[in-house]
């Protein structure tokens, strides 16, 4: 086999493995492998977006939280982490967690991740809007 048929097969390979990841057939290690190649290059413009907004809920989490303590929380990791941490630490651990996560998914369903951003941008957009100015119209 020459140097050209060995490059080939390869090709073939990475079909085939493309291939089989759209069915959703590969185990998910290789599926995370194959979907990885290129995301941060092709996603950028929206993680970035995300980060902000998850960046901006998790602050506005902080400020709310100087005003009405830990138990207001409502989410369960933010929650956790705000016991575990504190009222100013916690919400940015448990933005982290949010982040590590959200990508982890949206590297997995990669098909899916431009709507993934978009929906956890609107999402945590809103939350922080919230936690600064909604909270009072229910008060």
């Amino acid at each position: 086999m020459h140097f050209g048929q060995a490059k080939k097969d390869n090709f073939n390979v990475l079909a085939c493995e493309q291939i089989a990841a759209e069915a959703g057939l590969l185990p998910i290690s290789n599926r995370l492998k194959l979907n990885y190649r290129g995301f941060w290059h092709t996603y950028r413009i929206a993680i970035f977006v995300f980060t902000l907004a998850l960046l901006a809920d998790g602050l506005s989490t902080v400020y709310f939280m100087s005003y009405l303590g830990v138990s207001a929380e409502i989410h369960p990791v933010v929650r956790f982490a705000s016991v575990v941490f504190g009222p100013v630490a916690g919400p940015m651990v448990a933005a982290l967690w949010k982040w590590a996560a959200c990508l982890y998914v949206a590297i997995y369903c990669r098909k899916f991740a431009y709507s993934i951003f978009l929906t956890t941008s609107v999402v945590y957009i809103f939350a922080a809007w919230y936690n600064i100015w909604g909270i009072y119209l229910l008060v």
